[in-house]
């Protein structure tokens, strides 16, 4: 089961789930149903929700890579250059 932390300390929580219905090719649906079969996955939920997990974070990590190429520093292991774009960014959301 996946865990989210709130507040302050080690108290977790479940991820709240939705339910949604989706149309996927019959290929990969009889891929998805081989892993659930063999006890790699838990079950086609399972499945779909680890898959758009790694698709987010390849999606942001992308998004990460654009701003590091838009500083556009020399050294990468630098992290000045973010800091400095990070400092410049406007902080609306804080108050």
């Amino acid at each position: 089961m996946t865990t989210a932390r709130y507040g302050f300390g080690m108290h977790l929580r479940p991820d709240p789930k939705t339910q949604v219905t989706v149309r996927i090719s019959a290929e990969a649906v009889a891929f998805i149903d081989e892993l659930v079969a063999s006890g790699e996955v838990a079950s086609r939920a399972a499945f779909l929700d680890q898959a758009a997990e790694r698709q987010r974070r390849h999606i942001l990590g992308l998004r990460d890579l654009e701003i590091l190429a838009a500083i556009g520093d020399d050294d990468p292991d630098d992290l000045t250059g973010l800091a400095r774009w990070n400092q410049a960014q406007p902080r609306d959301d804080l108050g």
